[in-house]
């Protein structure tokens, strides 16, 4: 009878990169959008995808930090290329409007994990619906305390 000795791995690294699941973190790219798209690709250690998305390419991190960066995604009808958005330095006055467009926003920096989860699972209507009466809400609170 032969005895197959099992191999241990030594740990000769450490890594403090997240642990993801195989090829996760190589799927995700930053649109290049500017020079927040770029900084905040610095910031997660991710590559910058210099062209939109074609049909069968993973979806990609939008980093939105104007207000006319907001309205331009409003106006785009087909947004599955779209894993998740990134409001960095973003007014508030333009959060409301992100969060109808239907995708997982974040304010500020997320994780990577977060950014996996977002991508992976995006968002189901039920949770989009609830998203945009929020944001309805915020936008009547914003303009009753600006008024006042």
């Amino acid at each position: 009878m032969v005895h197959l000795a099992r191999k241990v791995p030594t740990l000769t690294h450490v890594s403090n990169a997240p642990f993801l699941p195989t090829g996760a973190s190589t799927n995700l790219r930053v649109l290049d959008s500017g020079s927040a798209a770029r900084e905040v690709a610095l910031l997660l250690g991710l590559a910058i995808q210099d062209r939109l998305p074609v049909p069968g390419d993973p979806p990609v991190v939008v980093v939105v930090a104007d207000k006319s960066e907001v309205d331009a995604l409003a106006e785009v009808e087909e947004r599955s290329w779209i894993g998740c958005t990134v409001a960095w330095q973003l007014p508030e006055a333009a959060l409301g409007r992100l969060y109808e467009l239907g995708v997982a926003v974040f304010v500020g920096l997320p994780t990577i994990e977060q950014i996996v989860h977002a991508t992976e699972y995006p968002l189901d209507p039920n949770e989009v619906s609830v998203a945009r009466a929020v944001a309805s809400r915020l936008a009547t609170i914003e303009s009753l305390l600006g008024d006042g």
